[in-house]
């Protein structure tokens, strides 16, 4: 369940060693006994404080609600326009009622480039429902390895920024009382995304 594609986006530095602590702290995390129903280990989530354009956000915030959250940045040339447009696709097809019970927020994975005016003004563009969220380097290392996202920034000499961040095309699934049951793929396409969606806002007798 928690296995993840993984893509390169071409964007000035080499930081091997944020990498290597984020995997080893989900390691770490993936050895805790926090099993899903398959019988995998997934990461343990939880309650984090970032920034957006209109100040301090945390997952609480949205506390009775679905929330997809998805991980990349602002430069990407592939990965992160397909994802959000995939999440703005599902957010436009719920109703209002429904609608108004799902958030989306998108971290990004490039804090020194990515301002939270330049992640609002971003994810807006996909849809005015996706909240772009920056912090710095260390917040974003701890909320990257509590969700379980594997990501390296590497020098790409070639390309116009200078380097590139891979990363995972996963979204993310949190239920309504802040716990992360599930993830949909890019291969799973965006029906999957509105069904799983769908699925959680249903009440369970």
């Amino acid at each position: 369940m928690w296995s993840m594609s993984w893509g390169s986006s071409p964007v000035r530095g080499l930081v091997p060693a944020r990498m290597f602590v984020a995997l080893a702290l989900v390691t770490l995390l993936a050895a805790a006994p926090n099993a899903d129903a398959s019988g995998g280990n997934m990461p343990v989530g939880g309650e984090f404080t970032l920034t957006s354009l209109a100040g301090p956000v945390n997952l609480s915030d949205h506390q009775g609600k679905v929330v997809l959250l998805f991980f990349g940045y602002t430069s990407c040339p592939d990965i992160c326009p397909l994802s959000l447009a995939r999440i703005g696709a599902c957010l436009s097809s719920l109703e209002d009622e429904q609608a108004a019970q799902v958030s989306a927020l998108f971290v990004t994975l490039d804090p020194e480039r990515d301002t939270a005016e330049r992640m609002g003004q971003y994810a807006g563009f996909f849809h005015p429902g996706i909240v772009g969220l920056t912090g710095d380097a260390n917040a974003i290392d701890d909320v990257t390895a509590r969700y379980g996202i594997p990501w390296e920034r590497k020098a790409a000499p070639e390309s116009a920024l200078g380097y590139s961040i891979s990363h995972p095309d996963t979204i993310l699934l949190v239920d309504a009382e802040g716990t992360l049951v599930g993830e949909v793929r890019g291969e799973d396409g965006s029906e999957v995304l509105r069904s799983k969606v769908l699925e959680l806002l249903t009440p369970r007798g």
